[in-house]
């Protein structure tokens, strides 16, 4: 590098020059980079200026002024690909969320179904209503909306109960048999034995088991809440179930005791009825994309006929009754959206 020298004023005012420092010399291989760092970032240099830094005012000594430096300045271009190097966060420290817009759930499984009357007869005749097993399944499509989960589907059910009841029938028989006997009124001997065809009633008592049978379409409705505990899913669902009744068909007890059968046209004509529901789940992500299902549903609903109180022509009777059903959902889960790390 070239010597430089500055020029200080003396005592006078005039300017007075002093003495050349020399500033090491920077070895050749250095310069050679230097000089092809400048070429290559010619834009880099090209508003370089050279920052004087300035002699101490405490001094007078001439000899005491510093040399001149030459500091480059680094361009926009340059600050801006610093600036971008930022240290990213480790991934295993980001907490893990589900993202799900929307996901496919198909189940099936044993439904339960328990009968009871919800007018003012007897509650002993409850008793005699037993629940039972059926089947069911659906298709649900579950999906987010306004920060909140839910779900929508297409499903069937069959609910069974059965009435456990004793019958009781009478006969009338004819057989041969003694009609009258003459008896002689002295002695009290037996004159004669008229027989013939004797009429007479016969009893049977049997044990009867009748199963109800409830089955419908439905469009089952849910707002559901879970929370993620690693690959695990744990929540709840509160909904409706809109159904469809395609047929129905059992025996019940009248009022006065008697058992009497029904079918689906002595219910409702309209066909259509509905059922609040709850339902515990869990959930286990075997894949990213694909989780197993265990669920317990529950709902109440009414079940009466289709009479004003009043007996109707086939000998049904009047009732007014509810049926809660239940169901153990197995299924698997389609996600159209991975699990991925929280931004």
């Amino acid at each position: 590098m070239d010597d430089h020298a500055s020029e200080a004023p003396n005592e006078t005012g005039q300017l007075t020059r002093a003495p050349s420092v020399s500033l090491p010399s920077i070895p050749s291989t250095d310069q050679t980079e230097l000089a092809e760092a400048r070429e290559q970032n010619s834009a880099l240099f090209e508003d370089d200026t050279r920052m004087k830094i300035k002699e101490d005012n405490a001094s007078n000594n001439p000899s005491q002024a510093p040399p001149l430096m030459f500091l480059p300045q680094l361009n926009q271009q340059q600050e801006q690909f610093s600036s971008a190097l930022v240290t990213q966060p480790q991934q295993e420290d980001l907490p893990v969320q589900i993202r799900m817009p929307f996901a496919l759930r198909a189940y099936g499984g044993p439904t339960v179904s328990q009968f009871a009357f919800g007018d003012d007869r007897d509650p002993e005749l409850n008793s005699y209503f037993l629940a039972n097993i059926g089947a069911g399944g659906g298709l649900m499509v579950e999906f987010q909306k306004w920060s909140q989960s839910f779900a929508v589907g297409f499903a069937w059910n069959e609910f069974i109960q059965h009435l456990d009841y004793v019958e009781h029938t009478e006969y009338a028989v004819i057989t041969e048999g003694i009609q009258s006997i003459q008896i002689n009124e002295i002695t009290g001997d037996t004159m004669a034995v008229i027989t013939g065809d004797v009429e007479g009633i016969e009893q049977r008592s049997r044990y009867v088991s009748h199963y109800n049978r409830y089955r419908a379409f439905a469009i089952p409705l849910e707002w559901q809440k879970q929370q993620y505990f690693g690959p695990w899913q744990l929540g709840f669902g509160l909904g409706a179930l809109i159904q469809f009744r395609s047929y129905a068909a059992g025996r019940t007890i009248g009022a006065d005791g008697l058992v009497a059968d029904y079918s689906d046209g002595n219910l409702s004509q309209t066909r259509i009825n509905w059922m609040p529901t709850g339902r515990l789940f869990a959930g286990f992500f075997i894949a990213p994309e694909w989780r197993a299902d265990l669920s317990l549903s529950s709902g109440l609903q009414p079940f009466n006929n289709n009479s004003n109180g009043e007996t109707q022509l086939d000998g049904a009777p009047a009732w007014q009754g509810r049926l809660v059903n239940g169901q153990v959902q197995i299924g698997v889960t389609r996600l159209f959206a991975a699990r991925v790390q929280s931004d």
